[in-house]
């Protein structure tokens, strides 16, 4: 079986936010020792990406989608873990050597209003990469830029506007254009189209997929939006407070989901014609990741939680045809489930 991608092992991501209101004194050898104060955003991930796949990230709200990406494109520094790209360690390499590996890791952003720099045309915008990182003539990167933009749904004849002058779909589009200019071969799109108009999410959706098909790209799809993940992913991994509790094929995820928390966020989603289905109601708050609670993440939230759950931490199991779930229950939830499906039927 050929490499993977990308593959990232036991990745953690903490941002130390001492110095306010919610340190603590703690005292140590007779004098007062003020504790520092971390958000654990990302904890103990792992996972692999294969080459021509897109592997979507899911998850509420708050749940360390975003600093994933951030951290597996070099934006965070990790605290802990490994990040490797095509089998070389990447995670700890200098600048200068990251540079080469910034053609083929590219990202695009959640806001396009943002994610633009306002004073730049939308041509120098684009030219400024390709002048970067590929040694091109001055003719040879107006080429360029004019075929991307196409490829993007822009016409070249706007290349001398500026951002402000533009919707945000096609700002968005601008954005893609920017990745793509490079010729990368993997992309993490951050919720690229949770900031647009309904009206306009197929079309950037429909044009990430055929930029992949064109490209071979594979994609890092990082969304909160399950019926859009159900359309563009070929497997999908759910995180809840920092870690990764589920992670399976999407149609596997869909039909038959494991883990309590994906079970609870799919029956959310509203299905028409559908006998017997019913929402999981998850009661109580999301924990802190300040204060992240002792063993099984979801154990305060979970309606199957048992002893074992608040002292030990489930690991991410196998559960045959790439099915993985990180919960200590598993089999007994799942067979329970099954009855209550028999019974409703």
């Amino acid at each position: 079986m050929e490499a993977p991608l990308l593959s990232i092992h036991n990745l953690d991501k903490h941002f130390d936010i001492s110095g306010g209101l919610l340190d603590q004194l703690r005292w140590k050898g007779g004098k007062p020792v003020r504790e520092r104060t971390m958000v654990r955003a990302v904890n103990r991930v792992s996972f692999e990406i294969r080459k021509g796949e897109t592997l979507s990230v899911v998850g509420e709200s708050g749940c360390g989608k975003s600093t994933l990406a951030r951290t597996i494109i070099g934006l965070y520094p990790p605290n802990r873990g490994e990040i490797f790209y095509r089998e070389e360690r990447i995670d700890r390499l200098s600048p200068a050597r990251m540079l080469p590996y910034r053609t083929k890791m590219q990202m695009v952003f959640q806001d396009p209003y943002a994610s633009l720099n306002p004073r730049m045309r939308v041509r120098e915008t684009l030219e400024e990469p390709v002048r970067f990182h590929r040694r091109l003539s001055g003719a040879e990167i107006k080429d360029c830029v004019a075929q991307v933009m196409e490829q993007v749904g822009v016409d070249p004849s706007w290349a001398d506007r500026y951002p402000h002058e533009f919707s945000g779909g096609q700002r968005q589009r601008i954005s893609i254009a920017r990745a793509l200019v490079v010729n990368p071969e993997f992309i993490i799109a951050d919720e690229p189209i949770s900031a647009l108009d309904v009206s306009i999410q197929a079309q950037i959706l429909n044009l990430l997929m055929d930029a992949q098909q064109e490209r071979q790209l594979t994609y890092l799809f990082i969304s909160h939006d399950l019926s859009v993940v159900e359309h563009i992913s070929t497997r999908v991994a759910v995180m809840y407070l920092g870690t990764v509790c589920e992670l399976a094929p999407v149609d596997a995820l869909f039909d038959g989901p494991l883990h309590p928390y994906t079970q609870a966020l799919l029956s959310a989603i509203p299905r028409l014609g559908e006998k017997g289905s019913r929402h999981i109601k998850i009661e109580g708050d999301v924990p802190t990741p300040i204060q992240l609670p002792t063993g099984c993440v979801f154990h305060g939230r979970c309606p199957h939680v048992r002893t074992v759950c608040t002292e030990t931490v489930p690991k991410l199991r196998d559960f045959g045809g790439g099915h993985f779930a990180a919960c200590h229950f598993i089999e007994e939830i799942t067979a329970r489930r099954a009855e209550t499906s028999g019974h409703l039927a």
